[in-house]
């Protein structure tokens, strides 16, 4: 693979992460109504093994590299 073919496969993973989240979060809201704070503690966090604020760490840092990735694929 070259070292763009590299950078989109890592972009879509990112973005296929934070879709599964996002779709966990949504179906697990529909299931319980609770606030964004408990969902995330209660969330994925906990099956996971993590704390909420880590959990919110992961997603930020999904985040960021999903926009360094996108940054650099757009100077190539």
């Amino acid at each position: 693979m070259s070292k763009s073919q590299d950078i989109s496969a890592s972009i879509n993973n990112i973005n296929r992460i934070l879709k599964l989240i996002e779709t966990a979060e949504l179906e697990f809201k529909a299931s319980v109504e609770v606030s964004a704070t408990t969902l995330s503690s209660l969330g994925l966090s906990s099956v996971l093994g993590m704390s909420s604020s880590s959990f919110k760490d992961l997603i930020e840092s999904l985040e960021m590299n999903r926009s360094a990735l996108q940054i650099s694929q757009k100077r190539q």
